[in-house]
């Protein structure tokens, strides 16, 4: 698996795959689609700017050890694909998002090569 760190020439991609994200399942991503919309292409290109102490990584092809994500426990369509990826849960995080009130939980899900 090849990971690479997204630059600020990705952002309109990125933005228009997380705004998709957020309508297909508005749990699985803590922030709303409401919220995202709003988000100019270029201050999402301002926070894929790779900083000292944060950057954004895409993952694909092979090379490390271990892949670890966190999904809301709710997303029953992406667990089943993370399952079917052989990903292994973890644990869980009781009430690590709040939408419209409700807390939702997340699940620790762990891929080892």
């Amino acid at each position: 698996m090849d990971i690479c760190a997204l630059r600020p020439e990705d952002a309109a991609a990125f933005q228009a795959l997380r705004l998709q994200g957020l309508l297909e399942c508005p749990s699985a991503i803590a922030s709303s689609h409401a919220e995202a919309v709003g988000t100019a292409v270029t201050t999402m290109a301002e926070r894929l700017a790779m900083q000292d102490d944060r950057a954004v990584f895409a993952a694909s092809g092979l090379g490390v050890r271990q892949v670890t994500l966190g999904v809301n426990e709710q997303n029953a369509a992406a667990i089943a694909l993370y399952r079917d990826l052989d990903f292994e849960t973890l644990g869980v995080e009781r009430g690590f998002l709040c939408i419209d009130g409700v807390l939702h939980d997340e699940l620790h899900m762990v891929h080892v090569f």
